[in-house]
């Protein structure tokens, strides 16, 4: 019985440090930075956006005027490109997709941006120009 009770001091140690080596790691370090994406609007219309997160979340709309430029930042790994939000405990939140469409009639303009290019630029600054033909169109400047 002995045994097993200095085996508990060090199953927990290791267990602990697991959890605060993981924990860490979540919250970002030096090989992610952050990206900003700005979207410019030439559409003659009021475009709303939305962030949709991981899990079914999604941050709160956003909405760009005619000719108006709206500046997104994300976290972006530097190894793969993935999009990442921080959660106030630090953890990450993963970015499926950024949708836009027209206030006016959203559901039937609504499109992605092409976050692709995001995930992909070398630049920490992406500039896209989006309008809605039928569905949202968004390409880089």
């Amino acid at each position: 019985m002995p045994e097993r009770q200095r085996r508990w001091p060090t199953v927990f140690g290791a267990c602990l440090l697991a959890w605060w080596s993981g924990a860490a790691a979540a919250g970002g370090d030096d090989t992610n930075a952050r990206v900003d994406l700005d979207l410019i609007n030439n559409d003659s219309a009021t475009l709303r956006c939305v962030t949709v997160l991981a899990h079914f979340v999604s941050l709160p709309d956003l909405t760009i005027e005619p000719g108006e430029t709206l500046r997104v930042s994300y976290f972006r790994g530097m190894a793969d490109g993935t999009l990442y939000i921080l959660r106030d405990d630090g953890r990450r939140m993963m970015v499926e997709n950024l949708l836009c469409g027209r206030t006016d009639d959203w559901d039937a303009t609504r499109g992605e941006v092409p976050l692709l290019d995001v995930r992909a630029a070398a630049s920490p600054h992406v500039v896209m120009t989006c309008r809605v033909a039928g569905r949202l169109q968004c390409g880089e400047v």
